[in-house]
């Protein structure tokens, strides 16, 4: 990751986001020359379809391993669908493939062998499967049902595809209008299935998407939350990170009783700041001593990089 990141032009914007991260990674890889005339010269330059099917295969298995039999068939059927587009004029072969990712890519043999391949990690497994969900997303825009079932009930349902259904929408939303309405209107699909992932697919992506779902999520959480409670609906909201949220979330917060403050503070996966506010430094400042020392030192356990930086600069000023 480093040498990846250290790899990058003087002055090119610095990766925002995980996504961006991974595909830094992925391209600085593939450009190596060494590495690029392999995967052109064997796979003549298709090695991301087979990957891409690849990891959605290992995702719908809800697995880390791919059998090389079932390896074989899913590149097999990448192949058919390069011929039938006119892509290539002769059949790919699998073993010869397989051989090659794992060679001059990122696919790897575990040590237990056992007739299996794999991803070096499976956040790679994630990221190119999420090529899979972004075509899912742009082709449930035309009005697609049969796209529209498939990502309903193959995707979104499914807890396998959560890091790459994040993964998408954080490259879909910043790419062009079109990705924006995408994403909004697979965040809009997710809240019947998953609020929880729909509060996640709202907090990756790009700010833009908030204000086509923003009508349907605020109605959503006002009929579900009971205010002083610290419910499911307060789970979605720190879920989501969006300030529109603070006037529910800080009541619970900065109260002076601990079950509920952290309570709420440990109702999500992570902790986002954002949820409190464009103020949250000057509220937090503001609380008890008591009330200050543990929600701070929670917000910087459970929050993320912004809450551990918040919790830092609070620390560095409090008396």
């Amino acid at each position: 990751y480093l040498n990846a990141l250290l790899a990058t032009p003087s002055g090119s914007p610095f990766p925002k986001t995980k996504e961006e991260v991974l595909r830094s990674f992925v391209m600085t890889h593939e450009q190596a020359a060494e590495s690029a005339e392999i995967l052109r010269r064997a796979l003549h330059g298709f090695h991301r379809d087979m990957l891409v099917g690849l990891a959605s295969q290992a995702n719908r298995s809800a697995n880390t391993f791919i059998q090389e039999t079932t390896a074989r068939q899913v590149i097999a059927a990448v192949g058919k669908q390069l011929l039938e587009e006119g892509q290539l004029t002769i059949p790919l072969q699998p073993t010869t493939a397989i051989d090659v990712l794992i060679g001059s890519h990122i696919l790897v043999r575990p040590a237990s062998g056992a007739g299996a391949i794999m991803f070096q990690h499976q956040q790679f497994q994630e990221w190119y499967a999420s090529y899979e969900v972004e075509r899912l997303m742009v082709e449930t825009t035309s009005g697609n049902a049969e796209t529209l079932k498939v990502l309903r009930e193959g995707v979104l349902n499914w807890p396998a595809w959560e890091e790459s259904i994040l993964f998408a929408c954080e490259r879909l939303s910043r790419q062009d209008e079109a990705g924006v309405a995408a994403v909004a209107k697979a965040i809009d699909e997710a809240l019947g299935i998953d609020p929880i992932l729909a509060a996640e697919m709202i907090y990756r992506s790009a700010h833009h998407v908030w204000p086509m779902v923003r009508g349907r999520v605020t109605a959503l959480v006002h009929r579900w939350h009971v205010r002083g409670k610290v419910d499911r609906a307060v789970r979605f909201m720190i879920a989501s990170g969006r300030p529109e949220f603070a006037e529910l979330v800080w009541p619970l917060v900065s109260s002076e009783d601990d079950q509920v403050h952290l309570h709420a503070l440990r109702a999500a996966a992570r902790f986002h700041p954002t949820v409190l506010g464009d103020d949250a430094a000057a509220k937090l400042a503001s609380l008890t001593e008591k009330t200050r020392k543990h929600v701070i030192s929670e917000i910087a356990s459970n929050g993320g990089y912004d809450g551990m930086e918040l919790a830092a600069n609070l620390a560095k000023t409090d008396p």
